[in-house]
């Protein structure tokens, strides 16, 4: 059953990485087309991009505007770039050259992971949102999709790497790293970027903590409805930061936040661009039970069972012909067959019916030649034993 499970998740995200390949070819043209385009409006009042912590909710820092806001821009528009070659370099080269060796392998490939765990995400937000509006509560939005398109890139852009700093790296990378120095474990600096990390009890720890605050975090804009969403969103960037590094989860929250501004740019394929991302919607359902799965399977693990050694084989039943009686019964077994002789053969015609010819000579009653038994030690022990026992 599991592996059948495990065939159909592999071919659902076979298809999942296909769809999302060419999505990413599409979401990476509109980042393009976006730095010519925002220069056309970094004089207006509102090209203003927020800088703030998250302790949990947003506490305002500084705003930076105009050119200073265009500039940066540009910044994460070289950062956005760097991860999605991140990603294609260490994730879909690998995982589509090594899937059609190996279709249903068991596999740990960042691409796989990202494009599964988006999946997800998406699948458990329609879930909570949809259940919310079933109990009577009415989800809000920022309302972001109501402003212009290049007020949209800018935030969107600005959010998918920003937030990866100040939560991730913060809340995540950084205490991690340091309680790993405290306790005497040796770590580069750049481990505070994340990547390379297994899931232990202190990962576990600041993962949880880390999810929790970005989950808080949408509160405000968003409503309550928002921060169970967010915070297994916050699980998911939080896993791919520690497995793969800070590149892997700003392409995850980069994909995530930047899919709908090529339906922006060309209006046409809103549709189709729905239906494509419908998909992940449906796939995540498979993806949050493999996923569930692993997860209780990491926490409790199943208890080997200790092996139990299997009784000696004992010698298979004499053939027909030796189910005699009487004198001709022992005679036979005298001159045949003993058990110390059990499993010789004959090395001329294969035979394995024999009559001593003395302590250390068999002959072979199916063609007649003699084997020396001297040049089996173990099995001339064996009958030198035997010859003690009388019939």
């Amino acid at each position: 059953m599991a592996s059948i499970l495990h065939a159909l998740k592999e071919i659902v995200s076979f298809i999942g990485t296909l769809i999302l390949l060419f999505l990413l070819v599409i979401i990476l043209f509109s980042l393009g087309y976006s730095v010519p385009y925002l220069q056309n409006f970094y004089t207006d009042a509102h090209f203003i991009v927020p800088f703030y912590l998250a302790i949990p909710f947003p506490i305002m820092v500084f705003f930076l505007e105009g050119m200073a806001a265009y500039m940066w821009y540009i910044l994460l528009f070289i950062i956005a770039l760097a991860s999605t070659f991140y990603l294609g370099y260490s994730g879909i080269i690998p995982y589509f050259r090594d899937f059609f060796k190996r279709p249903f392998a068991y596999r740990h490939n960042p691409y796989q992971e990202l494009m599964e765990l988006f999946s997800l995400s998406m699948f458990f937000t329609m879930l909570v949102y949809f259940a919310a509006t079933l109990l009577g509560y009415h989800p809000s939005s920022i309302g972001i999709e109501k402003t212009p398109l290049w007020f949209q890139m800018l935030q969107l852009l600005h959010a998918a790497v920003y937030e990866e700093l100040i939560v991730r790296v913060l809340f995540l990378g950084l205490p991690l790293f340091f309680t790993y120095v405290a306790l005497g474990k040796k770590l580069p600096l750049i481990r505070i970027f994340g990547g390379g990390y297994k899931i232990g009890i202190w990962e576990t720890i600041y993962l949880l903590i880390s999810a929790t605050v970005f989950g808080l975090a949408h509160w405000s804009s968003w409503g309550a409805w928002k921060v169970l969403p967010a915070f297994v969103a916050g699980l998911i960037l939080g896993y791919l930061f520690l497995r793969y590094g800070i590149l892997a989860s700003i392409a995850l929250h980069f994909i995530n936040d930047f899919i709908s501004i090529p339906m922006g740019i060309y209006p046409e394929i809103s549709i189709p661009m729905g239906i494509l991302t419908l998909y992940f919607v449906i796939a995540g359902l498979v993806f949050f039970i493999s996923y569930s799965i692993r997860v209780y399977h990491h926490f409790f693990p199943e208890k080997k069972k200790p092996k139990v050694q299997s009784p000696p084989s004992l010698p298979p039943p004499p053939p027909p012909w030796m189910e005699t009686s009487g004198k001709e019964r022992n005679e036979r077994v005298s001159n045949t067959r003993a058990d110390g002789w059990i499993n010789l053969r004959c090395p001329v015609c294969g035979g394995d019916v024999f009559q001593y010819v003395d302590k250390n000579k068999l002959r072979c009653l199916k063609c007649g030649a003699i084997i020396d038994v001297s040049a089996y030690p173990e099995q001339s022990g064996q009958s030198e034993k035997e010859d003690h026992h009388p019939e």
